[in-house]
């Protein structure tokens, strides 16, 4: 769903879909990026996700895999403003942040692996 919202002191349009969308788009082969600090990620993470800190994200888009993405960081907000920077960057479209992030994951019963 597109989503407008203010972030980080301006305005963003970006897609944003539901726990429950990233699962079942995950299932079928959709790739999570991890956009959190190394220290943040070592707590808990999505198995299967890429992890590209948030401070090396812009460099890396050109080198993003193809297919759909869905980016995540702790609560919804970093990873709002990646898919902003690929749509931007790219032209891409088939990015979305993932409402809740990686805290809402685990409150949902998600699966999460450590370390």
């Amino acid at each position: 769903m597109r989503t407008r919202g203010f972030i980080q002191g301006r305005e963003l349009e970006f897609d944003e879909i539901s726990l429950d969308q990233a699962e079942d788009l995950r299932a079928e082969g959709a790739t999570v990026i991890d956009v959190r600090r190394l220290d943040e990620r070592a707590l808990k993470h999505i198995p299967r996700s890429l992890h590209i800190p948030m401070d090396e994200f812009p460099a890396r888009i050109p080198d993003l895999p193809e297919g759909r993405l869905l980016i995540v960081c702790a609560t919804g907000i970093r990873s709002a403003v990646a898919a902003t920077m690929v749509e931007q960057a790219s032209g891409r479209y088939d990015v979305s942040s993932i409402a809740g992030g990686t805290d809402g994951w685990e409150a949902a019963g998600k699966p999460v692996d450590r370390g």
